[in-house]
């Protein structure tokens, strides 16, 4: 009976040290897979998600439209290059349809999506990684952010990004709004002087 009773206890402790061994092991891969930039596609949308929502917390207590994106911009200068522009894009798309209306992410969606292909730019994210992400959500901010983040980075506008905004095959809707945000960054580039915007509308006019 002893015996039996002294069996059952090993049996309860082996399998209690196996979970454990398993469990520090899982939060070991999670750990090292996020300090090598290893994440599959599943793990970075979780991680996006969770970003955002710590991005929406802190953010929501702004009340001015000048101190939201700063601090949009702050959050996503961190969370961007960890968990992708794609992610977000995702997450951001996922928050605007189904968030209340009285959230930022409804309120000034499309001031984030400016934010996000703004940071996207001074990261270093390729060019077609982000006019891939990008979408018409929100007033296709994430294109008028792209463009200004190209023009407040290199003082002009990436060959990349005009071959993708006057591509042919691109549906119209996505390629009026790729040209409007080239009207934001022009008139950033030409220092809202209207003589001075004008000269890189002739610039650029021969590429149409």
């Amino acid at each position: 009976m002893i015996r039996r009773y002294v069996r059952l206890l090993r049996g309860i402790l082996l399998f209690f040290v196996l979970c454990s061994v398993f469990s520090l092991g899982f939060v070991f891969f999670w750990v090292w897979s996020i300090r090598i930039g290893f994440h599959p596609k599943e793990w970075r949308l979780v991680g996006a998600h969770h970003a955002f929502i710590q991005m929406m917390r802190t953010c929501d207590f702004e009340s001015e439209r000048v101190k939201i994106s700063r601090c949009v911009q702050r959050a996503l200068t961190t969370s961007l290059p960890r968990w992708g522009i794609g992610p977000l894009v995702e997450v951001a798309t996922r928050f605007q349809v189904q968030a209340h209306r009285s959230s930022i992410a409804v309120e000034r969606c499309h001031d984030i999506q400016h934010q996000i292909g703004k940071t996207a730019v001074f990261a270093g994210v390729p060019m077609p990684e982000i006019l891939g992400a990008c979408t018409e959500l929100c007033q296709a901010g994430c294109f008028h952010g792209v463009a200004l983040g190209l023009a407040a980075k290199g003082k002009s506008l990436d060959d990349s990004f005009l071959q993708f905004c006057f591509d042919k095959a691109l549906p119209s809707t996505k390629r009026k709004e790729c040209v409007h945000g080239m009207g934001h960054a022009i008139a950033l580039l030409g220092l809202y002087e209207p003589h001075v915007s004008l000269s890189y509308c002739d610039m650029y006019a021969p590429l149409d």
